[in-house]
């Protein structure tokens, strides 16, 4: 099989569309560490591929790869020297032959969760003054394309080298899938790259050769990755403007070198403005909007001698990300008002049935006596007519009751709760709830009072609701004859109600639902009831600045506690 080299390969497929530039093996070198700690820092699931030549650093660069090898990644690494074994963590070595034109090659593949790349360096075996110095055609790609080629022609190795290990490697590869990166990852790229620019000046790049070969660097990493790039000087003059989306940003085309680009900019007032304020700060970080298009900006300062001598400055294209983000809110937007209809719409229907059932009866009995007292008057003892009226004034009575309780929960306020705070004996109190529950249902209420909890502050007319609705709740759903418990205590401040009872009780699926206006157990079968009861109590109590929880069980009745405070809300 034929030796295979990832730049050639590159070369051949791409032809002169191919970004090439010309690095030392410092630069490279920095390149490919910097690219592998973004993996190795933030612990991201990643395969790496990994080629370099014989050094002085032999040993360093394995070492460095077994560490990575060590984070349960997947490392390849392909040099041309006996290598120790692989590690149990998933480092596979491959000593290449000889001849095998990869041996020229320094490359960096790598996929992962947060982005994908490519950067191969082949040796030009030129002459050097020093390791350091000795210069490499570079390709450095974020394309998907590109990156995909790359790592079809290493499985080709891997296939010629090792077969035994290729099925291991494809099934890592198919588990991270080729991505763009993320503009938080194009930003500490570029942050990186800017501030090794500086060390490469003060320590390598001194002459106007190698302040190209940086440019170039910026123009190839602004050429495959979506954003703008400007490089200006402290008054805002251009130094360097490069990238693939200029022309949403900048309709003449990109700024020349020397520029004022608050002039070039000068329609758009919000994005000079905010570059104004940039060139003050040492970093920032806001949204702007061009034309048709949305875009974060993210400045960077860089420092000569301590003075501020330029303003780095990122354009990264978020058109497409602000439109998603656009239509998922408005996504949300009408799901929440769809959800709400559906909610009224289900509210309604309540209330219908509620109408119809529950004030069918006093109608039909109001109806009843005022016919006995038109057909029948004269025959009708002063007793009887008299009853007759007695039964419309409490049937017109419950009616009122009623009609108030849904006006109260439909208006969805507390505002029909007015409090007259007075002390009350809380145990005269909870003897007379007993006796009036008494008079109108077949079963002992058992009272106990704790010896603390005598006095309370509160609206004894609302006290009297909560208790009273709770206590018919309680003997509504109970079979006749069977007790109910009333417990009554002082602790810490408030007082604590519980009313038992061993009823019917309530589905354990359906617990969360007792507090929804109109909602009614499925269990309640044909036992009278609106449904708003205990919203009503659960209101009044947390307008009292007090607390209210059930607990229940399916034919094994049902506890409600209510707290409330010992001095008033």
């Amino acid at each position: 099989m034929a030796k295979l080299s990832i730049f050639q390969t590159l070369k051949d497929r791409i032809g002169n569309d191919l970004p090439i530039i010309q690095l030392t093996k410092a630069t490279l070198v920095h390149l490919s560490h910097t690219l592998e700690d973004f993996v190795l820092q933030k612990q991201v699931p990643a395969m790496l591929f990994t080629g370099f030549q014989e050094s002085s650093h032999w040993r360093k660069e394995t070492e460095r790869y077994q560490t990575l090898a060590d984070s349960n990644m997947q490392v390849c690494i392909f040099a041309g020297k006996p290598l120790p074994a692989d590690s149990a963590a998933g480092a596979i070595q491959i000593e290449l032959d000889g001849d095998d034109p990869l041996r020229q090659e320094w490359f960096v593949a790598i996929l992962s969760a947060d982005f994908s790349v490519i950067l191969c360096g082949l040796d030009n075996l030129a002459p050097a003054k020093t390791e350091a110095h000795r210069k490499f055609d570079t390709v450095w790609s974020f394309d998907v394309e590109i990156v995909n080629r790359v790592l079809d022609v290493l499985e080709d190795v891997v296939q010629s080298y090792r077969p035994k290990v290729l099925a291991q490697l494809q099934e890592a590869r198919h588990k991270l899938p080729v991505t763009y990166p993320d503009p938080d990852i194009l930003t500490r790229f570029t942050t990186e790259l800017l501030r090794f620019e500086d060390t490469l000046q003060d320590e390598l790049l001194s002459t106007a050769r190698d302040l190209e070969i940086s440019e170039a660097l910026y123009r190839t990493m602004a050429t495959n990755a979506p954003v703008v790039l400007l490089m200006l000087s402290a008054d805002g003059q251009v130094l360097l403007a490069t990238g693939t989306r200029s022309y949403r940003l900048f309709e003449g085309g990109m700024p020349r070198i020397g520029q004022s680009v608050f002039e070039v900019l000068k329609d758009y007032p919000q994005v000079t403005e905010a570059l104004r304020d940039a060139l003050k700060h040492e970093q920032t970080s806001i949204t702007l909007f061009a034309r048709d298009s949305a875009y974060e900006l993210r400045t960077h300062a860089i420092y000569e001698d301590g003075e501020r001598s330029s303003v780095i400055c990122i354009f990264i294209d978020i058109t497409e990300r602000v439109e998603r983000e656009r239509e998922r809110l408005e996504r949300e937007k009408l799901e929440v008002e769809l959800r709400k209809e559906r909610e009224l719409s289900e509210i309604r229907r309540k209330l219908m049935m509620t109408l119809s059932h529950e004030l069918r009866n006093p109608l039909a009995s109001i109806r009843s006596a005022s016919d006995l007292l038109h057909d029948y008057h004269d025959r009708l003892t002063p007793e009887k007519r008299q009853q007759r009226l007695v039964s419309m004034q409490e049937q017109t009575a419950h009616l009122t009751q009623i009609l108030d309780d849904i006006d109260m929960v439909v208006r969805n306020d507390n505002s029909g709760f007015v409090f007259k705070y007075n002390p009350v004996d809380m145990v005269q109190f909870a003897r007379q709830a007993v006796h009036d529950l008494n008079q109108k249902y077949n079963n002992p209420v058992r009272l106990s009072c704790e010896p603390d909890a005598h006095v309370i502050v509160t609206d004894e007319r609302w006290l009297k609701y909560i208790v009273g609705n709770l206590l018919t709740n309680a003997a509504r759903y109970s079979p006749q004859g069977t007790a109910i418990d009333l417990l009554i205590s002082y602790q810490r401040g408030e007082y604590v109600m519980q009313v038992l009872d061993s009823g019917i009780g309530i589905p354990q699926d359906e617990l969360s639902n007792l507090f929804q206006p109109f909602y009614r157990a499925a269990n309640v079968r044909t036992i009278n009831g609106t449904g708003l009861g205990l919203v009503i109590v659960r209101n009044i109590v947390e307008a009292m600045g007090g607390t209210i929880s059930l607990d229940s069980r399916l034919n094994a009745g049902t506890v409600v506690t209510v707290e409330l405070p010992a001095q008033g809300a």
